[in-house]
């Protein structure tokens, strides 16, 4: 767990990750690099305006202005909503209908540690396939599991050939959407460390695709799937930045084929 730091402590920290020296970090914010150094060693007290301009040069996600300002003296400014509060019902009706609109293929919600929000029908009939579990189970197992955990543990381990890459590929994707939220960062390095996956091989870059694809097998059958991801372009509400929709489409005609059929 992170340990407590000042404001002084966690600027330095923020501008290191972001590689900026103090005359940078200055310079792109507009004060003089005697200040920002005054600001690390708590010789100055910066202003709430301050502390907002340093998290927009910093170019920092939400939870981490949140953490700045609090650090600072100062209130959080950025909500973290629950789903269905009133005002943000639209956002939940454009996730569901993208999720609905997937259909019959496969559709996720997760935040960015990969934790399972919601799932579409296609999803459930996959994981129904794939596992021997009636619809409903299945449904049960998903929602509130991690999604990576979840890939890593047998017997689904088993009947992903291209897992262990997919899943170094989705920690990529966490660390670039996470980028300066330090408390975000510690929970992905103990997700990481979680998986307990094996070291990296050059097999794992052997592959003859544009993009790595979800390879899922049970007896004869094989189901061979890319993805994307959909964020919410312009967030001001932690969730809604915390928020990731990872969309499957088939990667074969077999596995279209075997979709439509469901």
């Amino acid at each position: 767990m992170l340990a407590p730091m000042t404001f002084g402590e966690r600027l330095k920290n923020l501008r290191n990750l972001r590689a900026y020296s103090q005359l940078e970090l200055a310079e792109r914010c507009g004060v003089s690099q005697r200040h920002v150094a005054f600001l690390e060693r708590g010789r100055s007290k910066p202003s709430r305006r301050m502390v907002l301009d340093l998290a927009e040069t910093l170019q920092l996600p939400l939870d981490a202005r949140n953490h700045l300002l609090l650090s600072a003296g100062f209130a959080a400014i950025y909500p973290d909503t629950p789903p269905e509060t009133a005002g943000l019902e639209f956002a939940d009706q454009a996730i569901d209908l993208i999720l609905t609109q997937q259909a019959p293929y496969p559709a996720l919600v997760v935040d960015r540690l990969w934790q399972l929000r919601k799932v579409n029908t296609g999803c459930v009939r996959m994981m129904s396939w794939l596992t021997g579990m009636p619809e409903d189970q299945a449904a049960t197992l998903l929602v509130g599991q991690n999604l990576l955990q979840l890939m890593m543990a047998e017997p689904i381990r088993s009947q992903i050939p291209t897992g262990v890459a997919i899943v170094r590929r989705l920690l990529a994707v966490s660390r670039r959407q996470l980028d300066l939220s330090l408390e975000g960062l510690e929970k992905l390095d103990a997700l990481e460390a979680s998986l307990k996956l094996p070291r990296a091989t050059g097999d794992e870059q052997d592959i003859q695709w544009p993009a790595v694809p979800i390879v899922l097998r049970k007896g004869d059958e094989e189901l061979r799937l890319i993805s994307t991801i959909t964020t919410l372009g312009t967030p001001t509400d932690v969730r809604l930045q915390d928020t990731m929709i990872e969309s499957f489409f088939p990667a074969d005609d077999t596995t279209r084929a075997w979709f439509k059929g469901q």
